[in-house]
């Protein structure tokens, strides 16, 4: 990751499931094209702290709404909402556990983590 200048950690991109099965030493640090390299120090400083998971979390700038039946029923509040997106940090012993994160199916990936270790969210800016 270009610009990175934290604690060690090997870097997968994600979705590159044949780098996620390769890795040998931790942390795990996830990326994509957006991480701010500040942002990937955090997370893995946070693994380095005794979490397993540590991923962003963005305010979330859209109106969403809740439907039941096609019909809206009620507006969230975005103050309570968060956007998980990479960096993401993962401890060995929980990447030794479960499959490599992929786009659009994070959040039921961090649920499953949380099942199986500490999980923290750190607040980034969108």
């Amino acid at each position: 990751m270009g610009g990175y200048d934290g604690p060690d950690a090997t870097i997968v991109t994600l979705g590159d499931v044949d780098a996620w099965r390769a890795v040998d030493a931790g942390p795990v640090l996830v990326v994509d094209d957006h991480c701010s390299p500040i942002d990937a120090a955090r997370a893995v400083r946070g693994v380095l702290d005794g979490r397993d998971l540590v991923v962003a979390g963005a305010p979330v700038a859209d109106t969403v709404k809740a439907v039941e039946g096609g019909l809206v029923v009620a507006t969230a509040d975005r103050e309570t909402l968060m956007a998980l997106r990479p960096p993401i940090a993962v401890s060995l012993r929980l990447a030794a556990l479960v499959d490599p994160p992929v786009a659009g199916a994070l959040v039921a990936w961090v649920e499953r983590c949380r099942s199986l270790g500490d999980v923290d969210v750190i607040a980034v800016d969108g």
